[in-house]
């Protein structure tokens, strides 16, 4: 059932970094794309929401798009493997980007060593472009 809500939301930019997490992040961005096309929920431009959700979606984007369980005897048990990714993958509001912030960051970095991930056009007639920079 679609509840037909609308976003806001045109662009979204996450700078992490550490650039070996692009399938984690690209993985999260898509998440949110097709939150705001399908229109199930309006995906908020607010940043510490967004901080809130982009943390708790990290680190089952990590197992199911990026490494799954290949690091986790290194921790010792699996719990903590996960609260190690939970913690390393945290992000704070500061490093997420939302809308004209993205474009801006775009103009004035051409290089950022593959840490900045971002999404531009999620509604629109432009395609959207889902990279990293």
């Amino acid at each position: 059932m679609t509840n037909n809500a609308t976003s806001n939301l045109q662009h979204l930019g996450i700078r992490f970094g550490d650039n070996d997490f692009y399938y984690t992040f690209i993985g999260i961005l898509n998440t949110l794309k097709n939150a705001v096309l399908k229109g199930h929920t309006a995906v908020p431009t607010n940043k510490k929401q967004l901080t809130t959700i982009i943390n708790n979606m990290s680190v089952g984007h990590y197992l199911s798009h990026q490494n799954q369980f290949r690091h986790a005897g290194r921790f010792g048990d699996f719990n903590n493997h996960i609260e190690h990714l939970r913690s390393y993958l945290k992000i704070k509001p500061e490093q997420v980007f939302i809308n004209e912030e993205v474009v801006d960051f775009l103009k004035k970095n051409d290089w950022d060593n593959g840490e900045f991930f971002y999404i531009t056009h999620i509604r629109g007639s432009e395609p959207s472009i889902i990279n990293s920079r």
